[in-house]
């Protein structure tokens, strides 16, 4: 068992949901969960981008993260995102990155990261999408999605996998 500093507002039996309503102040809360050690990564050898422009959450997700032995680098719009990808590129194993952000959407921060790494691994998150949209990200090169609000357990989960991919099905084989 671990413990965890989270912004969260209420607890499931799979772990802390984070909700960031608009205009709403959180408080920070002491939040328990059992960790899949199977999704422990925790050798320091990946580095996560995080596209967050609620700082409540960017916050969360870096602590997390870090926590279960990740690097982790944090960009509060699409604009910094993109800049930040375009000096870090070689130390970036995946991207987590809101769909709504300021000055460039989640979206368009795939399609700018694409072209300068068409092999780029981008996770879209989003509190607000329809099965089409989500059917239209991942044909369009979104390596996964995740629905907000969303537990620790599915982001480590889902980021793992996402890094995963590829080192188990290397291109050619």
């Amino acid at each position: 068992m671990r413990e965890v500093r989270t912004v969260v507002l209420y607890k499931t039996d799979a772990g802390c949901l984070a909700r960031l309503p608009f205009g709403r102040t959180l408080s920070i809360l002491q939040c328990k969960y059992t960790f899949d050690q199977s999704l422990a990564m925790n050798n320091g050898e990946h580095t996560i981008l995080v596209v967050e422009d609620e700082e409540l959450l960017l916050d969360l997700l870096k602590e997390m993260l870090e926590g279960e032995g990740y690097q982790v680098l944090t960009a509060r719009d699409g604009n910094e995102a993109v800049d930040l990808y375009k000096n870090e590129m070689k130390r970036i194993s995946l991207v987590l990155s809101d769909m709504g952000l300021p000055h460039m959407g989640g979206w368009e921060v795939l399609r700018q990261l694409q072209t300068i790494n068409p092999r780029v691994k981008v996770i879209l998150s989003s509190g607000f999408m329809d099965a089409k949209v989500r059917q239209d990200m991942l044909k369009s090169g979104a390596k996964d999605y995740i629905q907000k609000p969303y537990t620790p357990t599915k982001v480590l989960q889902q980021i793992r996998d996402s890094i995963l991919s590829d080192e188990q099905n290397p291109k050619g084989s």
